[in-house]
């Protein structure tokens, strides 16, 4: 009797700190756009979270690889700040790159629990979610669609569509992980992306999600529902191709012509600003190959701006090491999935392998590696490829 109420009264511990653990990730992903609720979340929850994920799973994330790369980059960016001319800056954004490892560690960790990785998918949901509430409330009100773009100080229209990216990607994994009717629904709003997207494009103007995000929903779309594979198929979702392209053309297309997108992405890619930040950044490098000019320094060099790429910017700030170390990493999480596609023939590591790639190209537009909530997402498939591997290893 006493062993029975020990195992009772354990269940009900796990159930309080499982839905714990789900309030917090739900509550950081909504509160984004919320000062001081985001400012909990931030010096808080996440470091009782990586406490927790640190005494809970320890051993697994000291022996993990990927990791011990993470850290290796960590500590050469914190040895690259004693180069740095301005040291409040190195220390500001140290910081931040400091808590971008410490969500990212949190979610895999959390991710070797089955039970929450529905949850750390849905938290990119969530975010897309908390970022249209905000825009539709405090820009849209006063701005004119098609002829300004969507941002102030507290949006960036580019992180909008690094989400949208992800939320594609977890609407994609919540049709296979679940079951019944959630996976009916999953592979249903898949095709609901065909039309937000778009529209988002238009409210941010961010090329991005014409190169990145769109293609990527495409292919989701395509791998998911695969519409070759006999003529009913093909019959019924170009039925649906039709009813998307007559929305766009008597919707989305009379303001798009009448947009000033239309001139931002006509214009010619050499004499884009971000390209010289991007060149700049690597040309900054290589006069500072080993330690760089210490994090958050290119904004010295680069009137106020950053160089809009994980790979010039990482270059610039702190060096070749940490880029190499940087490109290796997401190499072999890329590698690793072919070669388990290839051993298993499951499709969830084609789609694995197609997002690494897919993620990957966007660090190009993007500084990822010191963005709080978009490193986390690489640490997130890196620890659910793992997991699933192991289940079908055990199978």
């Amino acid at each position: 009797m006493m062993v029975q109420q020990e195992g009772y009264t354990h269940r009900i511990k796990t159930i309080s700190y499982n839905w714990i653990i789900v309030f917090c990730l739900v509550y950081g992903s909504l509160a984004i756009k919320l000062d001081t609720p985001n400012q909990i979340f931030l010096w808080v929850i996440i470091p009782l979270l990586f406490v927790y994920c640190m005494s809970v799973y320890r051993a697994i994330l000291l022996k993990n690889k990927y990791i011990g790369i993470y850290i290796v980059i960590l500590l050469w960016s914190l040895i690259s700040c004693l180069v740095a001319s301005d040291m409040v800056l190195a220390r500001k954004e140290f910081q931040i790159i400091l808590a971008t490892f410490v969500l990212s560690i949190v979610f895999y960790a959390l991710a070797q629990n089955k039970r929450y990785i529905p949850w750390l998918y849905l938290t990119f949901l969530l975010i897309v979610f908390a970022n249209y509430h905000y825009v539709r409330n405090n820009i849209i009100p006063g701005m004119f669609i098609g002829l300004e773009r969507a941002t102030d100080e507290k949006f960036n229209a580019n992180d909008m569509s690094v989400f949208l990216f992800y939320a594609v990607c977890a609407t994609f994994v919540f049709g296979e992980i679940f079951s019944g009717y959630k996976r009916k629904l999953s592979r249903i709003f898949l095709f609901v992306f065909i039309a937000i997207i778009p529209y988002f494009s238009l409210i941010t103007m961010s090329r991005q999600i014409f190169v990145i995000a769109i293609p990527f929903c495409l292919f989701s779309i395509i791998y998911r529902y695969n519409p070759f594979s006999s003529i009913k198929q093909l019959v019924v979702y170009g039925v649906l191709l039709a009813i998307f392209i007559s929305i766009a053309y008597y919707y989305y297309l009379p303001i798009y012509e009448a947009s000033i997108f239309v001139e931002r992405l006509s214009s010619d890619v050499t004499e884009d600003s971000r390209v010289a930040l991007l060149i700049g950044g690597f040309l900054l490098g290589l006069q500072n190959p080993l330690l760089g000019v210490g994090p958050g320094n290119v904004l010295l060099y680069f009137n106020g701006h950053f160089t809009h790429s994980s790979y010039a910017e990482l270059f610039a700030a702190s060096g070749l090491f940490p880029l190499v170390l940087f490109i290796f990493l997401i190499a072999k999480f890329i590698i690793v999935q072919w070669r388990r596609y290839n051993q298993t023939k499951d499709k969830l590591f084609m789609y694995f392998f197609v997002t690494g790639l897919f993620w990957a190209a966007y660090n190009f537009f993007y500084a990822f590696y010191s963005s709080l909530w978009l490193m986390c997402f690489l640490f997130l498939l890196i620890s659910h490829s793992n997991q699933y591997y192991k289940e079908l290893k055990v199978v």
